[in-house]
């Protein structure tokens, strides 16, 4: 029996690619459906990849549901939008909500490089 490091997971990652740390200043907004309506739902971006994003929110998203994502950095004069589908949701101690989104379309490589530490 192989013993796992201490702080890792027994469960293999299965993302499709790597996810990175936001730059300081990267504010996200999500908002359900495909039109981009209605109040913004997110409070902070944890990590984000070309495929997908970790964000808080401050309600609870059901899997499978749409949702319009948009990032924005001090380096663009506009935000990066994006559609997206709830892939899981967890509810934090604090009343929160732990959201995992994919991407309908992967964001471009230069675009996460403004975005991210990458």
């Amino acid at each position: 029996m192989t013993e796992q490091p201490p702080g890792t997971s027994a469960a293999p990652n299965r993302r499709a690619d790597s996810r990175h740390e936001p730059r300081a200043r990267v504010k996200v907004e999500c908002r359900k459906g495909s039109a981009g309506l209605g109040q913004n739902l997110a409070t902070q971006v944890l990590d984000l990849s070309q495929l997908g994003a970790k964000i808080t929110t401050k309600v609870e998203l059901p899997v499978g549901a749409e949702v319009e994502i948009s990032l924005l950095a001090a380096a663009f004069q506009r935000p990066v939008k994006v559609m997206a589908n709830v892939v899981r949701s967890e509810t934090l101690k604090d009343g929160s909500f732990r959201v995992g989104v994919r991407f309908q379309k992967p964001v471009s490589y230069a675009d996460i490089r403004l975005l991210t530490n990458f």
